[in-house]
């Protein structure tokens, strides 16, 4: 699994939050009674459900990042971020930050197979 988060600030000065998470994972299929290995062996991810969960995953990371901020929470450290890559904007940013912000989500899935 391979999550990252980036803040940059485009060229009209508006900070942007690139959460991006990649996630390899496995299907089981729990109603039959067989061996671990056969039930997580199942084959790739059809595709429409990969798109649901991803979907679902950025929905629900958007949220979290939405009520993290309505809770003055900075919980994907963007003025940490700021400091480090965008310190020309940080004395200006610092207090309201999380305000400015304009957050994006990309979840991708990848089967184990």
């Amino acid at each position: 699994n391979q999550p990252s988060v980036e803040l940059t600030v485009d060229k009209k000065s508006v900070p942007r939050l690139k959460i991006s998470v990649t996630l390899t994972v496995a299907v089981e299929d729990t109603a039959k009674s067989e061996t671990l290995e056969h039930i997580t062996d199942i084959g790739d991810i059809p595709a429409a459900l990969r798109k649901a969960a991803e979907k679902t995953l950025e929905e629900t990371l958007l949220r979290v990042f939405e009520k993290s901020r309505a809770c003055g929470c900075d919980l994907f450290d963007a003025v940490g971020s700021l400091k480090k890559k965008e310190t020309k904007y940080f004395a200006a940013y610092r207090e309201d930050l999380l305000e400015r912000i304009v957050p994006s989500v990309s979840v991708k899935i990848k089967s184990v197979r």
